[in-house]
């Protein structure tokens, strides 16, 4: 499960700049991880990306379904998740799974 800062995506930073600013840009990192361990054949087929919700927004979403598939992951699926019980108070965050090889 990878959590990227979300400080650029948030709606309370006037100056969030979405999914290419700089804090945002971890989730490049994280891609780049994933690619490597896939040319060392330790692809993981599931991943699980968690965020809040503003990473739903169109450009984010593109970005990530465009990277996921070019890494070879042919599902992505989204949920709003509330953390209520992991946090001690109602937090709606958006959950992303990736899976690959018919998982």
């Amino acid at each position: 499960m990878v959590t990227p800062p979300c400080v650029d995506l948030s709606p309370t930073n006037p100056f969030g700049v979405g999914i290419h600013g700089e804090e945002t840009r971890k989730i490049q990192e994280i891609l780049r991880i994933l690619e490597a361990m896939k040319k060392e054949k330790q692809f993981k087929p599931i991943v699980i990306f968690e965020n809040i919700l503003s990473i739903r927004s169109t450009e984010a979403m593109i970005c990530l379904i465009q990277a996921f598939s070019a890494l070879q992951y042919d599902f992505l699926a989204w949920r709003t998740v509330d953390l209520l019980g992991a946090v001690p108070h109602s937090r709606n965050r958006a959950t992303l799974v990736a899976t690959r090889d018919g998982i």
